[in-house]
């Protein structure tokens, strides 16, 4: 499994979202601005360190549960050098917070309904919204050769 850590960020002031690629900021390797998840980096480069974003990731992820649907996802994050040339991206994990939201994905983290860690595959859709009385935003993973990428449907 070769993948890209992504967050779906609401943009202030506007019904639109915004597409992020990576985790800008980490502490020894956790990311825990989530109220429902840690997110912890495992760091398989070679390189000796991945400078932020950290987006990449290679192999399998874990994933342990906590007290009142908590959860700790361990993730085993490679440099982009480091991935072999012919890898194929074929899973985006996608971060999504304070957002009413509906997908085809499969929900691997999030305890209320407006917040969520989705694993997508190439074709999986989100719909989302910041409220129930805002336009709704569609947004697609799509596998463009080697890369599988999040794009917003504009019609």
């Amino acid at each position: 499994m070769v993948g890209k850590i992504v967050r779906l960020l609401g943009v202030p002031m506007s019904e639109e979202y915004e597409v992020q690629y990576g985790i800008p900021e980490t502490k020894n390797g956790i990311y825990k601005k989530l109220q429902f998840a840690t997110i912890r980096l495992d760091n398989l480069s070679s390189a000796g360190g991945v400078e932020p974003p950290f987006t990449y990731f290679y192999g399998n992820y874990k994933i342990e549960d906590g007290k009142d649907g908590y959860k700790t996802i361990l993730i085993f994050n490679k440099a982009k050098e480091d991935l072999p040339q012919d890898a194929i991206e074929d899973t985006l994990l996608v971060i999504i917070e304070l957002s009413w939201f509906d997908t085809s994905a499969k929900k691997i983290a999030g305890k209320q309904d407006y917040e969520a860690i989705l694993e997508m595959h190439a074709g999986d859709t989100i719909y989302c919204a910041k409220g129930l009385n805002y336009n709704k935003q569609v947004f697609t993973a799509v596998q463009v050769g080697n890369e599988l990428m999040l794009i917003k449907k504009n019609r």
